[in-house]
């Protein structure tokens, strides 16, 4: 595709083109450089180079910071370079959850690990094609519902069929649904439902030589296979129950496997070797033949698993050993070895692909050891799983979860969580029974332990099938739907569980259903977005939130608790609040730039916490007394006005001043008995719109007044409300359905006393109809109220044209100040204000007028078939989504067209999607991102053309595979008179933009000054100078600027005699050469700098330049001492020394940043200028490189400072080498 790429270079303006064109290539992205690719291309010996880089920041380092090491870290081609700065964004992003735009080592290390396992859950390793794959829909719901907290208890039915001999073996078939049971010594398979009820049937070989016994068997498929002990080999179909293949050995085989990975039969011989068989099924008479053969063990083998990652074998055996083989070559990899070997051998394994890819093993001892092969095959081990106090009889995991089921020989069972290493449930037995064998019904989430007879046990907090999609009283409906832009996603709440949708493709994929204890009956009612949608907030019916990390579903933390007041600064206004049954949290809403969040609860309490500590929610104030002890069911904020408006079951409406925490204003409705169920602002306009019962009520918030009355249907009241105010053209008129239709005022709702002129009203309302008409395809900004009612009607009105005859307008966001009122911990009862304000609202009664809904409907439809529970806005993308009782969540635009239809019962893909977001948009916004670090961290400034190529490579590689880029080429591909004239307007632009000059390193005005001391002082003598190294360009540090000495020493025969030149002879005096080498201090490197460089220095490019010189016909070398350090000494300095043709030595290297040559020596002149008293000014008038407001250089003399200047360490931080001469200050 690049070879593609360079004969066909593609506009950026065709790539997008042909992206909308083709929905679904967005669909499949290819992204290398994900969080848990990113954790594969480090080893290590990175890892403890980034380790020790880490540490160096103590309060995390910033993102230029991380991506400049990850770079470095990481080998990448040079074309990938903007790809992995992408990847680098959106991982620093993701960790920093908390916004302080700093990342930790351990933040980075957890997300990693959490981000390795959540890619794991989303896939399946599928056997058929030996690939992974996405989980299907149904495959996302129920693999959540089985990884579900347990909570084993035994089932009422009991195994009352008549057993001679304890039972041997058991499986579980899954094509019969049954549990098939081996006694000892018997020749019989016995078959029990999941129920533990007998099928009164029976499977036996059928032999010539008499009596047999069966001693081991596997089911599989279509397939069950026995061992006899007649060194028989016999395969039964499981639907038909004829035996399909049976062969006699030479050996008896004391076990069968299936191993489906390797497609393979394997048993295990009384010779203690593997055998691997292949089966002719078609050929009736022929046996099976031994294609592998392992020499495996020195005692009996008791169990063989097989692993998937990697792809081998592992074999337990009474001799104690646990070994790994490769099947395909037929060789022996390695063995499982543990701290503490077992001498009384291994009596079973179990393997679980899932969470970690974990290997178990037990037998004859108290504990059950746990192995990650996938991680390492020489050093698998992981520890221990210890609980029990007898011998561990059995364990098996749990498929698809990441519990295991362990059985002592006491009868006690333990639940264990493979993440966690511990135990997460006991079910003790006081009697003790014998323990044989243990199988998992993974259909109905059951287990089943044989002994004397057959034990079965089911999980009590499992849901069926049939509960997964129903629930309780069949109640499984969306209660609220908002998308998130950043993970781009659709987050879906309902009673149970939270469902995570996706937004390019809406497919279910995840389900979080651990959001509460099982222990607890309780119901989830709300949840909102926090930290920049990276955290989500959680309420529930009994009163607590919790939060979660949104991308890996990580607990975070309690926000709050059921005794926080009572344990609170306020606990002594306690009595203020009176004591209910019910804490439901109706609204939760978190304030972005303030970091609060605020919940409204059934006990009447609205509370505030601080959540500016990512560890700890600090509860700051409460509200009560502003609903009269009534329970609260609505709650609305403007950040407009910063105001909050709270409904309650009384028909109160309680206004709040947010920033000043006082009680601005309470509405009150005629029907004091209605609900205030819905409460929404209309900001930018001063309104506030409330749903009670069948009246809709338009507030205007300045005055406290209610504007307008809009009486809907009796025979199906409103349930949800939304308003929108964006500039659009409005939805177009429809005609109304009969039983909507009526006179435009309500003449019957109106107050006999009242002195409105229902005519002119009338007459008003007719002009506000007309002038919609009018003005309908304009595009201005509007104020649309969406309804949806308890029918699955979709109601729109507009209110545009009545508020702009009552004059109201749209005003300007309120600037906020910082109000200490709103951090300061308080109770605020506002009881009597309550009451003065409901005395104050009777007295000054104004008439208001009611209308029918015809009034102000423009356009009604049936959206749902059932009530319209919830309605809330889209705001990346002007639109809407509704959520029914019908199992559907709907998105629609702003004029009423359906743009996906979502079912939560439905898992078929017969859902309907068509989301249009901008999602080429989006991606496109995410490289400027790229461009805008890069341009910070290596100076990189392109042109708007070579922006463009990136972008159109960036799309390109991620969408693109080489036949849609050739059907591109086809289509798009230009004239080449076209391609000439775009080169041309391409070079006249480049030609006109100032060209992009790195910028001149330190050693540009080095070469200045050492060739002016050349000619002034060195005139006799030829002076070669040795190279001038450049560091690798790093970040700005946080901690201050970088800074160079650059020192030369003095021309005069002392020092180059001491530097180890005899003026005579003109050779080098190696034994004053050495000695002055042991002379230079001693300092000790910088382990974590010298380390991460030294072992990758690949990643750098050491530019040397050559300083020019004059010929001369003599000869002599000088040295030269380069000091790079921190001014607040963040990290040592860098030495460089090169001495004759001595190589470069690194003892430690600092981040540096490279400024211009001018700005640094105006900052070094400076500094030494105000160092009066130590400073001694030479007579040389040679010119610095200073320049003045004109751009002339400034005549300056040139500064020289002694070496005790220089070593002063309360004066200068720069330590250099003790000459004790006089030495160049640059």
């Amino acid at each position: 595709m690049n070879n593609l790429l360079k004969r066909f270079e593609p506009s950026l303006t065709d790539v997008i083109k042909y992206l909308h064109e083709h929905q679904d290539m967005i669909l499949v992205e290819r992204n290398p450089y994900q969080a848990d690719r990113l954790m594969m291309m480090l080893d290590n010996e990175k890892l403890d180079a980034l380790d020790k880089e880490f540490h160096e920041h103590p309060n995390g380092i910033e993102l230029p910071n991380f991506i400049w090491l990850m770079k470095c870290a990481i080998s990448h081609a040079p074309e990938d370079k903007y790809e992995l700065v992408n990847g680098l964004i959106k991982l620093f992003q993701d960790i920093d959850i908390n916004g302080d735009g700093h990342m930790e080592w351990a933040e980075f290390t957890q997300y990693i690990i959490d981000a390795v396992i959540g890619s794991k859950d989303a896939q399946l390793y599928d056997t058929r094609f030996e690939k992974e794959r996405e989980l299907t829909e149904i495959e996302v719901l129920d693999r959540a519902y089985s990884r579900k907290s347990k909570r084993y208890i035994p089932m009422a039915q009991v195994d009352d069929s008549n057993h001679k001999n304890p039972i041997k073996n058991i499986a579980y078939c899954q094509q019969l649904d049954s549990v098939i049971c081996l006694e000892q010594n018997s020749q019989h398979l016995r078959f029990y439902t999941p129920e533990c009820q007998d099928k009164k049937f029976t499977l036996a070989p059928e032999s010539e030589s008499g009596k047999i016994f069966i001693i081991h068997f596997h089911t599989v498929d279509n397939y069950i296979a026995a061992v006899t002990s007649d060194r028989q080999l016999i395969f039964w179909d499981a639907t038909t129950f004829k035996v399909i293949k049976q062969f006699k050995q030479e050996v008896l085989q004391t076990g069968i496997w299936y191993f489906p990975y390797h497609e393979l039969w394997v048993t295990a011989g009384s010779d203690y070797n593997i055998r691997g068989w292949s089966i002719p099924w078609n050929e009736k008479d022929s046996k099976g033949q031994v294609i592998k053969f392992l020499n495996a063990h020195t005692k009996q083998i008791t169990d063989i698993v097989e692993l998937i990652s990697p792809k081998l074998l592992a074999s337990a055996s009474q001799d104690g050993k646990i070994k790994l083989w490769d099947m395909q070559d037929q060789k022996f990899i390695t063995e499982l070895k543990t701290p503490a070997p077992s001498k009384r051998g291994v009596k079973g394994l179990s393997y679980n692909q899932d969470y970690g890819s974990n290997l178990i093993s037990y037998g004859f001892e108290t504990f059950i050891n746990v192995y990650c092969p996938e991680v390492s095959i020489t050093r698998a081990y992981i520890g221990r799983l210890e609980g029990h106090s007898s011998l561990v009889v059995t364990c098996k995991f749990i498929p698809q979860s990441p519990n295991c089921v362990s059985i002592d020989d006491h009868t006690n069972i333990r639940i264990w969580d493979i993440r966690q290493m511990s135990s997460v449930q006991v079910i003790p037995n006081d009697q003790q029974s014998l323990v044989t064998d243990l199988c998992i019904i993974t259909r109905t989430d059951r287990f089943v332990y044989s002994g004397k007879r057959l034990n079965y046990f089911y999980n009590a907090a499992q849901m069926s099938s049939n509960q997964k999609q129903k629930g309780p009283n069949e109640e499984v409906y969306p209660i609220y739907v908002e998308f998130n832009m950043y993970f781009n996603q659709f987050i879906v709440l309902t009673k149970f569980d939270l469902r995570i949708y996706d937004a390019m493709g809406g497919k279910l994929k995840k389900v979080m259903n651990e959001v509460f204890d099982d222990k607890i009956q309780l119901d989830l009612s709300t949840f909102c977005f926090g930290g920049r949608q990276r955290k989500l907030f959680i309420a529930d019916n009994a009163g607590l939130i919790r939060q979660y990390n949104m991308k890996t579903g990580e607990f975070l933390k309690k926000v709050n608790m059921h005794n926080e007041i009572e344990n609170s600064e306020f606990a002594n206004k306690l009595a203020n609040i009176k004591k209910r049954d019910t804490l439901d949290i109706s609204s939760i809403i978190f304030l972005q730039e303030e970091k609060l969040l605020i919940s409204a609860s059934q006990d009447s309490t609205i509370r505030i916490y601080d959540e500016t500590d990512p560890e700890e929610s600090i509860l700051l104030k409460v509200f009560c007394g502003g609903h009269q002890n009534s329970e609260i069911l609505s709650m609305s904020y403007s950040s407009n006005f910063t105001m909050l408006a709270t409904g309650s079951a009384n028909g109160l409406i309680s206004l709040w001043d947010f920033e000043t925490s006082k009680l601005c204003g309470v509405l009150n409705t005629p029907q004091p008995l209605a609900e205030v169920t819905a409460l929404e602002f209309a900001d930018p306009y001063p309104v506030l719109v409330s749903l009670q019962g069948i009246l809709i009520s338009i507030w205007n918030i300045k005055t406290n007044k209610c504007l307008l009355r809009i009486n809907t249907n009796p025979l199906s009241p409103m349930l949800s409300v939304a308003i929108f105010s964006d500039i659009s053209s409005g939805p177009s008129r429809q005609e109304l359905l009969p039983e909507f239709a009526g006179p435009l005022v309500d003449k019957t709702a109106q107050d006999k006393k009242s002195k409105l002129n229902l005519q002119e009203e009338q007459e008003g309302l007719m002009k506000d109809i007309q002038q919609y008409d009018t003005e309908q395809h304009q595009n201005k900004r509007r104020a649309l109220l969406y309804m949806g009612d308890q029918k699955g009607y979709m109601h729109i009105l507009s209110l545009t044209e009545f508020l702009q005859r009552k004059g109201i307008t749209e005003m300007e966001k309120l600037k906020k100040g910082h109000s200490y009122q709103l951090k300061r911990k308080d109770l605020i009862d506002v009881s009597k204000s309550v009451e003065t304000f409901l005395v104050q609202e009777e007295k000054q009664q104004s008439p208001v007028l009611t209308c029918n809904i015809s009034a102000l409907l423009i356009r009604q439809w049936v959206a749902h078939s059932s009530a319209i529970v919830k309605i809330n806005k889209i705001r990346e993308l002007v639109s809407f989504i509704s959520s029914s009782m019908d199992k559907h969540f709907k998105i629609w635009s702003m004029k009423g067209e359906l743009w996906s239809d979502i079912s939560l019962a439905k898992y078929d893909g017969s859902n309907y999607w068509k989301f249009p977001f901008d999602w080429v948009g989006q991606k496109l916004k995410d490289i400027e991102l790229v461009f805008d670090a890069l341009k910070l961290i290596e100076k990189e400034n392109l042109s708007p053309y070579e922006k463009e190529r990136v972008k159109v490579r960036f799309l390109v590689n991620k969408y693109f595979n080489e036949a849609a880029l050739e059907e591109m080429q086809r289509n798009y591909a230009q004239p080449e008179q076209v391609v000439v004239q775009r080169e041309k307007k391409r070079l006249i632009q480049s030609q006109s933009q100032p060209m992009n000059i790195a910028l001149k390193s330190i050693a540009e005005p080095y070469k200045e000054l050492t060739q002016k001391m050349k000619d002034d002082q060195l005139k006799k003598k030829k002076l070669e100078l040795p190279e001038v190294l450049e560091e690798p360009k790093r970040p700005q540090s946080q901690h201050g600027l970088v800074q160079r000495l650059m020192l030369a020493f003095n021309d005069n025969k002392d020092i180059a005699k001491e530097d180890g030149i005899d003026q005579k002879k003109k050779q080098p005096n190696k034994n004053a050469h050495q000695k002055r080498i042991q002379e230079l201090p001693q300092m000790k490197p910088s382990t974590s700098h010298s380390t991460f460089l030294q072992k990758y220095q690949r990643n750098y490019r050491f530019i040397q330049t050559q300083v020019q010189t004059r010929p001369h016909t003599e000869s002599k070398k000088y040295k030269f001492v380069h000091d790079i350090k921190y001014q607040f000494g963040e990290s040592q300095r860098a030495m460089k020394i090169k001495y004759y043709q001595n190589s470069l030595k690194f003892q430690s290297v600092s981040p540096q940043l490279l400024c211009d040559d001018n700005e640094i020596l105006q900052m070094k002149c400076k500094f030494y200028k105000k160092q009066n008293e130590d400073l001694i000014e030479s007579e040389s008038s040679d010119k610095s490189y200073e320049e003045d407001d004109l751009g002339h250089p400034k005549q300056h003399k040139q500064i020289i400072a002694s070496h005790n200047f220089l070593n002063n360490a309360q004066k200068n931080d720069h330590k250099v080498l003790n000459t004790k001469k006089k030495i160049f200050v640059v």
